[in-house]
C-alpha cells in the first residue's frame, strides 16, 4: 500500500508573547487508489472482483491555533 501524507506549519508572531499557528495537512496527497482484497467466496456472483478500496481518497485538514 502506497500513501503519501504531508503537513505544512507556519507560526506568525503577534505581539511579544503571542503567536498564531496555521497548519495544513494533506492525507493521500497524490490520491492514489489502493485496491482492497477480491471476493473469495466461490458461490458468490462477485467472485474475484474487487469491490472496495483499502484507503480513503485525498483528505485536507486546516487548523489554526492561538498561543498565548
Amino acid at each position: 500500500m502506497i500513501n503519501t501524507d504531508i503537513s505544512l506549519i507556519k507560526r506568525v508572531g503577534v505581539g511579544a508573547e503571542r503567536s498564531v499557528e496555521i497548519r495544513v495537512a494533506v492525507f493521500n496527497l497524490f490520491n492514489r487508489v489502493n485496491l482492497g482484497v477480491p471476493v473469495t467466496d466461490l458461490s458468490s456472483a462477485s467472485f474475484g472482483r474487487i469491490q472496495a478500496t483499502a484507503t480513503n481518497a485525498r483528505e485536507l485538514q486546516l487548523g489554526v491555533k492561538f498561543h498565548f
